[in-house]
């Protein structure tokens, strides 16, 4: 089986997700005849640059109000739940681990997305309150990129790397991960070998050593102005 794991910088149990970086339970208010009833500013998370407040009354969302009485609008007294959603765009990278056929040793793909929330309310409607699964999944759903990475001969075989590389590459054009309300794009994928007793290497068809966490060559893909695809492999990863 494979597992997989957040990289260094976005620790599940202590960093804040993406695009939801703060919650808060809300109780609903009721209005006082004759007085302006309206929501302590106390009762609200603070927001963070690039980012708005979401409001939820049962499954409604909706944006917080623009004006002097945003306290007082039906939204924020009615609402059940207030959350601080990033709109900036945010790089998220990732690590996940292939299934293995060699003893003490695992390959791993190190991914990079680059992602903006372009409608929030649309991202909670989804129930996207953390990107990272959903990429997390969408990196390991190709059971091609699984069997190839299981392949023994995989650390001293750049062919082997080059179909993995080349079938992310081919999904990403085809098929890029589908988050509604966000822009999500992949712009860069490298491989890595990892041994139980902490030796890493590149996966580049030479000698490692231990540390080694730089990536060369066919090994490793950056999309940012550039895109090495090799157009001789089709989706599946093999030569057509």
């Amino acid at each position: 089986m494979s597992s997989v794991q957040f990289s260094a910088g976005f620790d599940a149990d202590s960093e804040p997700g993406y695009p939801v970086v703060e919650s808060a339970p809300l109780h609903p208010l009721r209005r006082r005849l004759l007085r302006r009833t309206q929501r302590p500013i106390q009762e609200l998370p603070e927001l963070v640059g690039g980012s708005v407040r979401v409001f939820q009354s049962n499954e409604r969302y909706s944006l917080e109000p623009t004006g002097g009485r945003m306290l007082s609008s039906d939204v924020v007294l009615d609402a059940t739940m207030v959350a601080v959603v990033s709109i900036k765009e945010h790089l998220i990278p990732m690590v996940a681990t292939l299934p293995s056929l060699q003893s003490g040793r695992e390959v791993s793909v190190r991914a990079s997305y680059s992602c903006k929330v372009i409608d929030a309310v649309r991202v909670l409607e989804e129930g996207c309150w953390d990107v990272r699964p959903r990429l997390v999944a969408y990196l390991l759903r190709d059971n091609n990129v699984q069997i190839l990475g299981a392949r023994v001969d995989i650390s001293d075989n750049p062919e082997v790397q080059q179909r993995i590389l080349a079938r992310m590459l081919a999904r990403k054009a085809l098929e890029p991960p589908e988050i509604p309300g966000m822009e999500v794009q992949l712009v860069g994928v490298s491989l890595g070998l990892h041994a139980e007793d902490g030796w890493r290497a590149p996966l580049n068809g030479g000698a490692g050593h231990p540390g080694a966490e730089t990536d060369h060559g066919h090994d490793r893909y950056d999309g940012r102005g550039h895109d090495d695809q090799d157009d001789s492999y089709p989706p599946d990863g093999d030569r057509r």
